[in-house]
């Protein structure tokens, strides 16, 4: 059976568990990790990495195809070189699918046009409902009785793009948000490359 190449894109220590899911999956080969940059922690301000980073070298992801830019625009004025040498890392690697969740960049066009099927994303709600940050806070401030995850294809805009796919949460009374991110890291890796799957195999259509 095919093997996808897949970058997994992602800047949040909460979101290992999708990591960690998609280096086991055998339908998936996971040939480099984007995640954000060492940054100054603790008394000493030693420069502490970040925990994606830390687990995708624990995973056997190859140190140089762990990437960790402070920008991914081409014409940032501090950072362009960083940007340069992270998209062609990025099309050498030859990926299928970019999959990305909570990354804490904007990904711009060009990156978004280098997996040959496409660029995926888990965002925390039931889209069209809640795009931008904190989806997963911002149901309980208005007291929804449900939520959901999304996943969908990525565009240049803040989590616009159709749809593919939705899991529905149940939201108690007694529920706070720590309880339904772990839900979401217990239930959510594995429906989102299932679903993955599904697209790629032509099983489930754009929205």
């Amino acid at each position: 059976p095919v093997k996808y190449r897949v970058v997994f894109a992602s800047g949040s220590p909460i979101w290992v568990p999708f990591l960690e899911r998609l280096v086991s999956d055998p339908r998936f080969d996971v040939v480099g990790v984007l995640t954000m940059p060492d940054v100054p922690s603790g008394r000493g301000m030693k420069l502490q990495e970040n925990t994606i980073g830390v687990t995708a070298r624990e995973l056997w992801v190859e140190s140089e195809h762990i990437k960790k830019p402070h920008s991914l625009r081409l014409d940032s004025k501090t950072y362009a070189h960083e940007a340069q040498e992270t998209y062609e890392r990025l099309k050498w690697l030859d990926i299928d699918i970019l999959y990305v969740i909570a990354y804490g960049n904007i990904l711009p066009q060009h990156i978004l046009d280098i997996p040959k099927i496409a660029p995926l994303n888990i965002h925390g709600s039931l889209l069209p409902a809640y795009r931008g940050a904190s989806p997963l806070q911002q149901v309980f401030v208005d007291g929804l009785s449900e939520t959901g995850i999304t996943l969908m294809k990525m565009e240049a805009g803040l989590d616009s793009g159709p749809m593919i796919d939705k899991q529905l949460f149940k939201l108690w009374f007694s529920d706070t948000v720590a309880d339904l991110i772990q839900r979401v890291k217990e239930h959510t890796p594995k429906w989102s490359l299932d679903s993955i799957d599904d697209y790629v195999h032509g099983e489930l259509d754009e929205e």
